[in-house]
């Protein structure tokens, strides 16, 4: 099944996330514990434009895997996307706070906390 996940990421990679959805959803079918099956399927709805639809499939994959780094990245950029700034920052804050050294979580923080400032001030 990885393989088979590895195609459809690149298949999404390549610009065809449609192509790349129902073949994450039918891999959480067979293995409901597949936690990148979950944050492929959010990475897809993202990219089509329906960040509100990816948060779900983001939370579920950290629900699975707490460690899941890249999944908490992936859901502060989409709250951020739906307006969920606040929300957004306790994800990045905590894929820092598990990889210190995740640099794109770390960048995403000092943006979005940058953003809240300039917001505040005005």
């Amino acid at each position: 099944m990885d393989a088979e996940l590895g195609v459809d990421h690149a298949v999404d990679r390549l610009g065809e996330p449609d192509r790349a959805i129902p073949n994450f959803q039918q891999a959480i079918k067979i293995k409901p514990d597949y936690a990148e099956a979950y944050n492929q399927l959010g990475i897809s709805l993202y990219r089509l434009g329906k960040a509100d639809q990816a948060v779900p499939n983001y939370l579920k994959a950290i629900r699975i895997l707490p460690s899941y780094v890249e999944a908490y990245n992936n859901a502060g950029a989409a709250l951020i996307k739906i307006g969920e700034i606040n929300k957004a920052v306790v994800f990045f804050q905590e894929a820092v706070r598990i990889s210190p050294d995740y640099i794109e979580a770390k960048r995403n923080l000092n943006n979005t906390l940058s953003a809240l400032k300039i917001l505040n001030e005005r």
